[in-house]
């Protein structure tokens, strides 16, 4: 039986201390949190408890003993209902997710492979064509990545962290027929 997926950890997307989206309509507007996990890039509704106010950006734990608990999380939702705020706040949001999981990220760079005899999966992302995805394995077979800067020096790629960040919106925004970081 495989394990399911939970998120151990979310990033606040937008925090709304009055808001309450349609579907969970109350009488007493309830502090709602729209956030996105940091493992498996899973987009969630949070409600929020003790009248803390959530600032954009931050990590917070989602499954702490009951007294603990800051949160808990209402339902995955999808791209589309996203707030424009949280929609606006994604790819900062994303690209901090990078900076504090960089070695996590350097692993997946480091072990990206061919995903068809002709498409490579440096070629998903953003300005990474067949010339760049070939210098890239040039340098990864001479030594694995060990930073985002040793990456961008001997590859000559710029804003490796901002192109991660616009792939995963990506996946998480349209239907991808593949997919290298959003579970």
């Amino acid at each position: 039986m495989e394990k399911r997926q939970r998120e151990s950890f979310a990033w606040i997307l937008d925090y709304m201390d009055r808001g309450v989206p349609r579907r969970f309509w109350r009488k007493e507007p309830i502090p709602y949190a729209q956030a996105i996990g940091e493992e498996y890039f899973f987009l969630l509704e949070l409600q929020v408890f003790g009248g803390r106010k959530l600032p954009i950006g931050q990590r917070i734990p989602l499954f702490l003993q009951e007294q603990q608990r800051t949160v808990v999380v209402l339902s995955r939702i999808y791209y589309e209902d996203l707030t424009m705020e949280a929609r606006d706040n994604l790819k900062q949001v994303l690209i901090k997710i990078i900076e504090s999981n960089e070695q996590r990220f350097l692993g997946i760079m480091n072990s990206m492979g061919l995903i068809t005899p002709k498409l490579h999966s440096y070629e998903l992302l953003s300005g990474i064509g067949k010339n760049i995805t070939k210098k890239i394995i040039e340098e990864r077979e001479k030594n694995a990545f060990k930073s985002f800067e040793e990456f961008e020096e001997r590859t000559g790629v710029n804003n490796i962290k901002e192109i991660i960040a616009e792939r995963i919106k990506e996946e998480l925004s349209t239907k991808q027929k593949y997919k290298l970081f959003v579970r």
